[in-house]
Parts: structure tokens; sequence; C-alpha cells
């Protein structure tokens, strides 16, 4: 787990959330890929705002994750 992080969504809401890997170390793996249940909302809200949060983060992070594309 890393600490505490932070995700501010379309809304403009500020969430926190942490990420939980299996194993732990995987984080730091160069190859791992975040998964959908890796993400855990700490700040409090219903199940279906949860999801909707977990989400976003995913996409978010995996967005960033993409090699920007070099121009010839």
């Amino acid at each position: 787990m890393i600490g505490e992080m932070f995700y501010r969504d379309i809304d403009n809401d500020l969430w926190q959330f942490e990420l939980h890997t299996t194993p732990p170390e995987a984080l730091y793996w160069t190859n791992y890929k975040i998964k959908l249940e890796d993400i855990k909302i700490i700040s409090k809200a219903d199940k279906h705002i949860r999801n909707r949060i977990r989400t976003e983060i995913l996409k978010d992070i995996n967005i960033q994750d993409k090699p920007k594309e070099t121009r010839r």
C-alpha cells in the first residue's frame, strides 16, 4: 500500500484512495497493470459512487501509463 493519495473527479470533488496490490511489491513492477480491485476509496460515499470514482481513477492511471507517440 502506498500512503495517502487523492483524486479530484469530474465534479471537482476530492477523494482519498489507496492502492492495494497482491503481492504488495507488484505496485513497483514496471509490467504490473493496476486493476479496478486494487483501488480502495477511503472517503465516505455510497457504493455506486465509490465504484464510479474507482473507474475514473483507473482510467486516468491507464491514460498516464500510455507512452507518448513520437513524431518522425
